[in-house]
């Protein structure tokens, strides 16, 4: 067994590890996800993404996005062991090494952020949302941001194709009907819509 396999098992000992340069932040996206992520947030100046996990996305698109522009990192976090959510923890070290500009972490669910006052009035031109995978957990989301997202943003859908999770119906039965979205790209569970103009 890999020193990576093992620390999955053992959240508590990958923040030491990350602190050393052994550990780099898990992701449950593909290179060419993130790929394809970036080029669409190359220059945005308003981002959201849900479910940051350890911040292996987050620290590649906070990378390209407008130096002048916002980035909200939305993800609950929990107290974890010790009281120390390891995955926040790690999630601030990689953001911090590349992000352009201001990162605001929205400690609550995608579908709650939007009443964070740092939220009050705004939209975004950029919005990954790879939170909970459910049907209700994406209907959660998409209603809570479906109308922050500002005419020719992107939203990026993680896991909504290929089968595995519930939001790949969810995505089929209501997201891919609503005329204001269009699809501009398929990367393997990875779906992009824009907004119309």
């Amino acid at each position: 067994m890999n020193l990576r396999r093992a620390l999955r098992k053992h959240p508590s000992l990958q923040l030491p590890f990350h602190l050393l340069g052994v550990y780099q932040a898990h992701t449950q996206t593909t290179r060419s996800e993130r790929d394809a992520l970036a080029e669409f947030a190359r220059g945005r100046s308003s981002l959201a993404e849900i479910g940051v996990l350890q911040g292996a996305t987050a620290r590649r698109l906070s990378s390209v996005m407008d130096p002048n522009g916002t980035y909200y990192a939305i993800d609950p976090y929990g107290g974890g062991r010790f009281g120390v959510d390891f995955n926040y923890v790690i999630a601030r070290r990689e953001v911090a090494k590349d992000a352009r500009g201001r990162v605001e972490w929205i400690r609550t669910t995608g579908a709650e952020a939007p009443n964070d006052p740092r939220l009050q009035g705004c939209t975004v031109d950029f919005l990954f949302i790879d939170g909970d995978h459910s049907y209700d957990g994406l209907r959660g989301d998409w209603e809570a941001w479906r109308d922050l997202v500002a005419p020719g943003g992107i939203v990026g859908l993680h896991d909504t194709r290929g089968g595995r999770f519930g939001c790949q119906r969810y995505m089929e039965e209501v997201i891919i009907p609503d005329e204001a979205f269009n699809v501009v790209a398929e990367v393997h569970s990875l779906t992009v819509l824009r907004r119309a103009a």
